[in-house]
């Protein structure tokens, strides 16, 4: 294994796994999201990889502080994603245990996956 993935697996491995419900949609300009409760086990596995590698800050650091969140969607516009979250809205909440670190890559216009890390405990 790479130098670089096993410092990754191991950073992962000292964070627990845990349970998120995302019980609302959120948004950001042409993002429409649910947002995850408790969202600061999130942040700590996003602090941890930006404390480590501080020269590659999370989305290049063009986003200052990284807000956990689950994409539901970047396109469409604002009345797509009003009828979306309507929809959304009446299936929530929704609970979820979180025992793996998924990164992905945007490539050619899609978020694709590219390495995995399951969480320690």
């Amino acid at each position: 294994m790479p130098p670089q993935r096993a410092a990754l697996a191991a950073l992962y491995a000292r964070h627990r796994p845990f349970t998120v419900t995302f019980g609302r949609c959120g948004s950001f300009p042409g993002v429409l999201h649910l947002v995850p409760e408790p969202a600061a086990p999130l942040r700590a596995l996003t602090a941890a990889a930006a404390a480590r590698w501080p020269s590659h800050p999370p989305y290049g650091g063009v986003l200052g502080a990284v807000e956990p969140h689950l994409t539901v969607a970047n396109s469409g516009g604002a009345g797509v994603h009003r009828r979306i979250a309507a929809q959304l809205t009446a299936r929530l909440p929704v609970t979820a245990r979180v025992s793996r670190v998924e990164l992905v890559v945007h490539e050619e216009g899609r978020w694709l996956p590219w390495l995995g890390f399951p969480l320690g405990g």
